[in-house]
């Protein structure tokens, strides 16, 4: 079992947070959990697929469901685009975001009608004003570490952006969406294509079962399926 103190979290949720990941063939051990219900407010626990007996044990300890959460990867001269999606993608644009000033843009449109299947967003005890602060946060706090920003445009209209991290030749996509009312979901999977000046090998990101046209999108480029986990929630009251 590993366990993060997500101290981070306290901004975004006001609240203490922990994170708990069983590994395949542990064992989810319930004295562990009854420890870190002394000591946090939220319990995020993330179990394999096809792990009956510790779901199971998270029952017992009155964990709910609240997402399945796939790890995806594409490897980059696999793109092999349609003649459709060639001309759809040619109406768009991608620039990297280089100052705080158009850093403090992009958070402005990150509205609570965003991120609708967040696993935040949909609990009630949050709900999607919480979501929306912690996709700002998360968005400053990576900016500033080094991540690339990006923001994108259909023909001259602002309609969303993309939060990722390069490293050893791979783009981690953190995070990223069509702002409220844009519609233009198909700029997240294709983001990495706008990085022309980077040599990528691998464009790999998670996303949630929740959000289907999302899944559909990355299902249409032939996305590889790598990890999937169960995600359980737990909320104390002291």
């Amino acid at each position: 079992m590993n366990i993060v103190d997500c101290f981070w979290e306290k901004a975004n949720l006001e609240c203490r947070v922990a994170e708990v990941t069983v590994s395949p063939e542990e064992i989810l051990l319930l004295e562990t959990i009854q420890s870190l219900e002394e000591q946090y407010d939220y319990i995020v626990l993330k179990l394999p697929v096809g792990d009956f007996s510790n779901y199971e044990r998270a029952a017992t300890a009155r964990f709910a469901f609240i997402e399945a959460q796939l790890s995806i990867q594409k490897k980059m001269d696999s793109w092999n685009l349609s003649p459709k999606d060639r001309k759809l993608l040619s109406l768009f644009s991608a620039v990297e975001v280089t100052d705080y000033a158009e850093m403090e843009v992009v958070l402005s449109k990150i509205t609570d009608k965003m991120f609708t299947t967040d696993r935040i967003s949909l609990d009630p005890v949050f709900g999607p004003e919480y979501s929306a602060r912690r996709y700002r946060n998360w968005t400053r706090t990576a900016f500033e570490q080094g991540a690339i920003l990006q923001r994108f445009f259909y023909k001259d209209q602002e309609i969303g952006y993309a939060l990722s991290k390069f490293e050893d030749n791979i783009i981690h996509g953190l995070l990223g969406g069509a702002y409220e009312g844009e519609g233009m979901g198909f700029i997240v999977p294709t983001g990495p294509l706008f990085l022309e000046n980077r040599r990528i090998d691998w464009f790999k990101t998670k996303i949630s079962a929740n959000n289907i046209p999302v899944l559909r999108l990355y299902n249409h480029f032939n996305f590889e399926i790598t990890n999937v986990e169960y995600v359980f929630v737990k909320h104390i009251q002291h």
